[in-house]
């Protein structure tokens, strides 16, 4: 009987030491996990700046050019009156 006393205790210590090992094991997994998520997240903050400094520039050089091809054809039709004026007056 102490035995099996004794091979149950020897068997709790073992189951001790194990469990004492795998929280460690765990902690240092959290803490190597959250070291990453820190960084991956302050990646993303940037990243997100970044995306949002370049969709301001592309809105703004999407309106400049919008703006600059409706002066264009403005400007063409314009000459085109014009010129349809100085025909009809040629002939």
């Amino acid at each position: 009987m102490t035995d099996k006393k004794n091979d149950i205790a020897e068997l709790e210590r073992q189951a001790d030491a194990e469990q004492e090992i795998l929280e460690s094991r765990h902690k240092e997994e959290v803490k190597e996990l959250e070291k990453k998520i820190k960084t991956l997240s302050s990646n993303l903050d940037m990243v997100k700046l970044k995306n949002k400094t370049d969709e301001l520039k592309l809105r703004d050089d999407y309106k400049k050019a919008d703006r600059l091809y409706g002066e264009n054809i403005n400007t063409y039709d314009l000459e085109m009156r014009d010129r349809m004026r100085q025909k009809e007056a040629m002939q």
